[in-house]
């Protein structure tokens, strides 16, 4: 109610918006009826809902309050769009801010909750947050402005009234001024949090290295460099990983076994000496044709392309990304795709079939790599580990009348 007075009196256009979660009987209709009025005093326009807070709660098995915040802001961003609002502004205070802080730091939150609410954080804005509650309640007896108080702010069942009723009351017989010294810690602290996120993003830049497949890290640049858990944890909590997850991650940092962890859209890895994270595809394309000697095919982020050359033109056998196979030996149509546990070839320059599996272990190569391996297939042999090697079968020898090229480039 204050704020709402200040910005009528500095002239700002301003609308009242008030959720009725229909929580509290007549009270909540007696909140809502009250500050209709004091719209049309402060002339405000006015916008009401009525939420089913209890049935959605239910359905969603969350919390009333947790309801209720997801209900309001769901409807704040709705309505501000159609009105054209450009800010939704709160009215924390002071004391709302040491409330936080204690409740972020018993829960455990290291970097970004030990900086409390934010005067402004994007399109949501505290006017008041530089004001106590003492002090709000002085100046609205002083200017006779009305207000009602939730009842419900009294039961000390919630962990924020736990915090307000019953422990900053003890703490306050050690520092009366407890709200003021919370709120300049903060400020101090977001400060610090600033600059460590800077140096953080740099260090990130360094450490993390993006490639079509997704992020890598060195685990040897992550020891090396001391980096804790909580900041690694920023860098991927965008991909939704939490930090138990994070944890056990540097847990296994010692071993030399894989090691895999899911959210909801990216899959995280570590193996050996690399952790990887990835997009989880569920529509992926998982092979393709190549119908006949001239033909071209996409898969992934490779374009497979097939051509007849003349064997006395071929340049050089040791681009990887260039197979030259014995025309007369392949079986169109050639398929590609990854590969599949129990696949062998016979290595180029060896008689003896090798599993994949153990070529690429020979080859130490990365999990991410290996996973997303691709094999070109005729009839039933693979004839090229794509980028890798080509088998032995299907070389190009002195006793060679045909010769394909197959290329694969990045698409």
């Amino acid at each position: 109610m204050v704020m709402a007075y200040l910005f009528h009196r500095a002239g700002y256009r301003f609308g009242i918006a008030h959720g009725n979660f229909q929580l509290r009987g007549v009270e909540s209709n007696g909140d809502e009826a009250f500050v209709r009025e004091i719209a049309k005093h402060l002339e405000a326009p006015f916008y009401s809902i009525r939420f089913e807070t209890a049935d959605y709660a239910s359905k969603k098995g969350i919390s009333i309050q947790m309801a209720a915040r997801e209900l309001r802001y769901a409807w704040f961003e709705g309505m501000m769009k159609e009105h054209g609002y450009d800010y939704l502004a709160t009215a924390h205070h002071k004391d709302d801010q040491a409330e936080t802080i204690l409740l972020n730091l018993i829960k455990g939150s290291v970097i970004t909750g030990l900086h409390g609410i934010l005067v402004k954080n994007d399109i949501i804005i505290r006017p008041m947050l530089w004001a106590g509650k003492d002090e709000i309640r002085e100046y609205a007896d002083y200017k006779e402005i009305h207000f009602r108080e939730d009842k419900s702010n009294a039961d000390s069942k919630y962990q924020r009234n736990l915090i307000r009723n019953e422990v900053i009351p003890l703490l306050q017989k050690i520092n009366p001024d407890l709200a003021d010294t919370v709120f300049l810690a903060a400020e101090r602290r977001l400060q610090l949090e600033e600059w460590m996120r800077g140096y953080a993003d740099t260090l990130r830049g360094k450490i993390m290295q993006a490639d079509p497949d997704g992020e890598h890290a060195s685990v040897l640049e992550l020891i090396k460099n001391k980096i804790p858990t909580e900041i690694f944890l920023d860098w991927v909590k965008g991909y939704g990983f939490n930090h138990e997850q994070v944890e056990e991650l540097f847990g296994a940092f010692s071993s030399i076994g894989l090691k895999q962890f899911y959210s909801a859209s990216h899959r995280m890895v570590k193996d050996r000496d690399t952790v990887t994270i990835a997009p989880i595809s569920q529509t992926e394309q998982i092979e393709a044709f190549l119908e006949n000697s001239h033909a071209v095919a996409d898969l992934g982020a490779y374009r497979f392309s097939i051509e007849p050359v003349k064997k006395e033109n071929i340049a050089d056998f040791n681009s990887p990304g260039i197979a030259y196979l014995d025309a007369d030996a392949l079986q169109y149509p050639l398929k590609i795709r990854r590969w599949q546990a129990g696949d062998f070839f016979v290595p180029f320059g060896m008689k003896g079939r090798k599993n994949l599996s153990d070529f690429f272990t020979d080859m130490k190569l990365p999990f991410h790599e290996k996973e997303n391996q691709l094999v070109l297939v005729s009839g039933d042999d693979i004839c090229w580990v794509v980028g890798r090697r080509i088998d032995n079968r299907y070389r190009v020898d002195k006793n060679t009348k045909a010769v394909l090229k197959i290329s694969a480039t990045n698409n």
